[in-house]
């Protein structure tokens, strides 16, 4: 995987956000992340550096 794909910020959820048609409400996930930006695990601070 190259560097620049490789998430930096990981967070599991029992069950993604859909729509009455079944397609995953993405900007729910985004809205959601960044309210609880500081509670996701981090690549960064846990040490885990990408080569460039």
């Amino acid at each position: 995987m190259p560097y620049f794909m490789v998430p930096r910020y990981l967070d599991l959820v029992d069950a993604l956000p859909k729509t009455p048609s079944e397609k995953i409400e993405k900007y729910e996930l985004k809205t959601a992340a960044a309210e609880r930006l500081g509670e996701l695990w981090d690549r960064e601070a846990a040490g885990i550096v990408t080569r460039k």
